[in-house]
């Protein structure tokens, strides 16, 4: 049996098709960031982790009171990979984890009992890669093991871990997420999905 993962949000992203700051972009009563944040702390998850890069100080400033870890990737702009390793490489610094969950900041709608659904996958049975099904592909959020802690730091560009994922299939497994797995990228994206605040 496995130990609950620490998790770890990519959110180094100069969000260049949104034209803006999308970590920042109000979300119902919070902002996009604070609400992925507050459902990472809401799951079994071990401590939770943060990379930033574009705009970094102004995210610190709005994620300040929230019990987070940041990192910061000055690389950011050379690709997702590098901030996977930032963050792996952050995490072991003062954790000894199990399995790391990565997930990504700008998928609103992932759940938190749908990541603990991953995290009861990976702490329960032998499956050494949890990720996520989207029909076509498959990707995060997802569960790595300790083993391939040191291939991750290691990956190059804008592919991030989907590679490594389909290589080691035979040892993991890939849950459905539903709808749930949409992407907020575009403006259009923004303007169609977010929720309305409340009273």
């Amino acid at each position: 049996m496995n130990s609950n993962p620490c998790i770890l949000i990519l959110a180094a992203g100069a969000s260049s098709r949104m034209k803006e700051a999308k970590q920042l972009l109000p979300w119902g009563n919070t902002s996009l960031i604070r609400h992925v944040i507050k459902t990472a702390l809401a799951t079994k998850g071990k401590a939770t982790f943060i990379v930033l890069g574009a705009n970094h100080q102004r995210i610190s400033d709005e994620i300040k009171e929230e019990k987070v870890s940041i990192l910061l990737n000055e690389d950011y702009e050379s690709g997702i990979s590098s901030s996977i390793a930032v963050g792996i490489k952050g995490i072991l610094q003062t954790q000894q984890p199990s399995g790391i969950l990565i997930m990504l900041s700008d998928q609103p709608f992932i759940s938190s009992a749908y990541l603990d659904k991953m995290i009861d996958t990976f702490t329960d049975n032998n499956f050494r890669i949890v990720s996520t099904d989207y029909g076509n592909k498959i990707g995060v959020p997802a569960i790595f093991g300790v083993e391939y802690f040191q291939d991750l730091q290691q990956l190059k560009g804008d592919l991030g871990a989907s590679r490594l994922i389909l290589e080691s299939i035979n040892h993991g497994v890939a849950l459905h997420a539903g709808k749930a797995i949409q992407d907020i990228d575009t403006m259009e994206d923004y303007l169609k999905h977010r929720p309305a605040a409340t009273p």
